[in-house]
């Protein structure tokens, strides 16, 4: 998976999970305007696609209050659905599953 793509599914996994899936909610957020945000969703090839630059990650880790590292995981290793908070499995380089972490 590419950078771009990854850092997409990211910021779709703390989309559903924090802004009910809708990216007007993401904006508002993170202060930027929608039609930004939207642009964010593109495929890397359509014209007018914005990429997921240090700002978006730093405000985002800020607003949603993501763990350090967050941006340098694989989307498979972060699960967001947990309704106590943000659960991150083999964070600290043990196996998945090895030590589950939530952040609250």
């Amino acid at each position: 998976m590419d950078d771009y793509s990854r850092q997409q599914a990211l910021l779709t996994k703390i989309k559903a999970k924090f802004c009910d899936g809708v990216s007007a909610r993401l904006a508002t957020a993170i202060g930027k305007d929608p039609t930004y945000v939207n642009r964010i969703f593109y495929p890397q090839e359509k014209k007018g696609a914005k990429g997921i630059g240090p700002e978006i990650q730093a405000v985002t880790k800020r607003v949603f209050d993501l763990p350090r590292g967050f941006w340098d995981m694989h989307p498979d290793e972060v699960w967001l659905d947990d309704p106590g908070g943000v659960v991150i499995e083999g964070a600290f380089g043990g196996k998945k599953g090895d030590r589950p972490i939530t952040i609250k």
